[in-house]
């Protein structure tokens, strides 16, 4: 298993955006996580968590490993610099 890069987008639509023109492209990414983590396992009983709900909303794990070609590191670059 190779690292990931994690980046936090504004919000869940550019997340997703961004995504799927990396997906067509053939580069695999990941939210890692949909939801915040208190709010998968419940262990909040009270109070909401804003700084986890906003992470959690907007990363994206981008692929770092030594295998990657220069012109997939590209059109990472490219489409974020497209979507920001």
């Amino acid at each position: 298993a190779f690292n990931r890069i994690p980046i936090i987008f504004k919000d869940t639509p550019t997340r997703d955006k961004i995504r799927a023109e990396l997906f067509a492209a053939g580069i695999e990414s990941s939210p890692l996580y949909y939801r915040a983590l208190h709010q998968i396992f419940g262990i909040a009983q009270t109070g909401t968590f804003k700084a986890a709900e906003f992470i959690a909303a907007g990363l994206l794990t981008l692929p770092a490993h030594p295998l990657m070609a220069n012109a997939d590191i590209t059109k990472i670059i490219e489409t974020i610099k497209r979507n920001i």
